[in-house]
């Protein structure tokens, strides 16, 4: 149970149920020998943590991520577990500053940066970053804490990092083409934003895997656009008569499907990609991709803003990398519901 629901049964304000746990004067012996028979009975524990932010002061979190409708809603995921984070810290003070930037656009997350820090925020939550962009980051004279979601930077040294380790989720999804396929061949890796370091990364874990058999030919595959697969697809079939499998970095392995099945191809070729969004989800539904590789997007957003609360509360120094597990799904195990990614 938490204060906000301790005082909806109490039928008190969070105020009142913050006074009786801080022993404070203000509160009648009737309400504060109600609320105590609430705390007793519901087994409530004082979190330590929001005990050190005393109601009526405030924090300001600054956010940086791409566009919400990008990638095909994965952003719009991770902002719903933004959202259920701050909804449950809200009575403690804590907001979050939002603010969006198109990935496709030269120079666009730094313009947006720029922009943010002009709102006095008390710490920010970024990503992803361009490489170019966090040598950038870096030259600035930022005295606020930054933590970074979905991606990590080796060069930078933020308040934290939570991110799926991407080498590993790439070297993951070679095993699964391996189990799928059973051949050895041709194979495309797909990248829309090779210049991200989880892109690259995912690229690098797969090759490695893949190549333990030099029969395996790897092929890097970048496009611009969404509007540049279908020719690079029709490019690459003409190139390369011997293609296994398709693995795509991010989310656009959907695309890749459609293709695939429009050109009668899905019966030779294996396509796996990265994050279950909903087109994700019903290409795997209809077949027409094998295997989807997820990060919680929800789950990140939500642990984010958790961690860089305790973080900023906790008036100490340290740095932490909490890695989101690499869940593998098929059609068989499509969760029925995007909640089950906060669990």
């Amino acid at each position: 149970m938490t204060i906000k629901e301790i005082a909806k049964a109490a039928n008190v304000s969070i105020g009142t149920v913050d006074r009786v746990l801080n022993n404070r004067n203000g509160v009648s012996q009737k309400t504060k020998a109600t609320i105590e028979r609430i705390i007793e009975e519901s087994g409530y524990k004082r979190n330590a943590y929001a005990s050190n932010l005393k109601l009526g002061t405030s924090m300001k979190i600054g956010l940086l991520i791409p566009n919400l409708d990008s990638e095909f809603g994965y952003w719009g995921q991770v902002y719903s577990g933004i959202e259920k984070a701050i909804n449950e810290l809200s009575s403690f003070g804590v907001s979050v500053y939002p603010f969006f930037f198109d990935r496709d656009k030269e120079n666009a997350f730094l313009e947006a940066f720029d922009k943010l820090r002009s709102h006095d925020c008390d710490a920010y939550l970024l990503s992803p970053l361009p490489l170019k962009d966090v040598t950038a980051l870096q030259l600035k004279d930022i005295d606020k804490p930054i933590a970074f979601i979905d991606s990590a930077f080796p060069s930078f040294k933020p308040a934290f990092v939570i991110a799926q380790n991407p080498y590993r989720g790439g070297y993951t999804a070679a095993k699964m083409m391996k189990l799928i396929t059973r051949e050895t061949g041709t194979f495309l890796v797909f990248q829309i934003h090779p210049d991200a370091y989880n892109s690259f990364e995912r690229a690098r874990g797969f090759k490695e895997n893949m190549q333990q058999d030099s029969r395996n030919t790897i092929v890097y595959i970048d496009v611009k656009s969404l509007d540049d697969i279908d020719q690079a697809l029709e490019d690459s079939f003409l190139r390369y008569k011997d293609i296994k499998g398709i693995f795509c970095v991010n989310c656009i392995v959907n695309r890749i499907g459609n293709y695939l099945v429009q050109n009668r191809l899905k019966d030779k070729v294996i396509a796996i990609g990265f994050d279950l969004v909903e087109e994700n989800a019903e290409a795997l539904r209809n077949g027409s991709i094998d295997c989807i590789i997820s990060q919680r997007p929800a789950y990140q957003g939500y642990m984010a803003i958790s961690q860089l609360y305790r973080y900023m509360i906790s008036k100490t120094d340290w740095t932490a990398k909490i890695e989101i597990p690499i869940d593998i799904y098929f059609k068989e195990n499509i969760p029925e519901s995007r909640e089950e990614d906060l669990l």
